[in-house]
């Protein structure tokens, strides 16, 4: 069985607190504190400072969703699976987001049995916060950063990526049933191993996927 304090690095910095504690009463050696611990195991306080209290007061850290106050929207292992998501996308080369990663966690609350709703407002934040790892990653905030370069943008770049897709339609025949909306259709643009860039899109509708060769096909 997995050790439970292997899982987190909160829980680990947690434990460590509790062991410098306890020494510090045989000894002369100052005690670890909540913000020492958290720099030393990449770890959030406030996830530290939750693990320690209920290490304390129950003998295990707070990783059940039935533990003694607000539950949490995903368990341990759903939070190490969405985390996995996320290294996953970006050694893909594929921008992560808010959206995605929250579309990650309501898919796993989907699969639930019985079935649970998305996640609250504030998830994310409180994701991202008790996972600082994460936030040391350039493309969880670089697709953001694009969009809000995007949106104070000027209009006419809007309209030449409009334009130069109605070219591509007409050159390559697309009629409007092979063309799909954001709900009907799953998109990943990025660049796999060898750097050749590729759309991948799968159709819900008709259960079948494509894979777009840029560097043959074009846009």
């Amino acid at each position: 069985m997995t050790n439970p304090y292997d899982l987190n690095p909160a829980v680990a910095a947690a434990r460590a607190i509790m062991i410098s504690q306890s020494r510090h009463r045989n000894t002369k050696e100052k005690p670890l504190t909540i913000r020492e611990a958290a720099k030393r195991y990449t770890a959030s306080k406030s996830a530290i400072g939750r693990h320690l209290k209920s290490m304390k007061l129950f003998g295990k850290p707070a990783f059940s969703d039935n533990s003694v106050g607000r539950p949490r929207n995903l368990d341990e292992a759903e939070e190490r699976a969405v985390t996995a998501y996320i290294m996953w996308l970006e050694r893909a080369g594929f921008p992560c987001n808010q959206l995605l990663i929250e579309e990650a966690a309501n898919t796993l609350r989907a699969s639930r049995t019985p079935p649970e709703g998305p996640v609250g407002n504030g998830w994310y934040r409180r994701f991202l916060a008790d996972n600082p790892q994460l936030q040391k990653k350039k493309l969880v905030r670089a697709f953001d950063r694009e969009r809000a370069g995007f949106e104070a943008g000027d209009i006419n770049d809007l309209q030449e990526f409009y334009t130069n897709l109605g070219v591509v339609v007409e050159e390559r025949d697309i009629e409007a049933s092979q063309m799909f909306n954001a709900d009907e259709c799953g998109i990943r643009i990025g660049a796999i191993r060898e750097r050749l860039e590729r759309i991948f899109y799968n159709a819900w509708m008709r259960k079948c996927s494509w894979i777009h060769d840029t560097a043959v096909n074009g846009v």
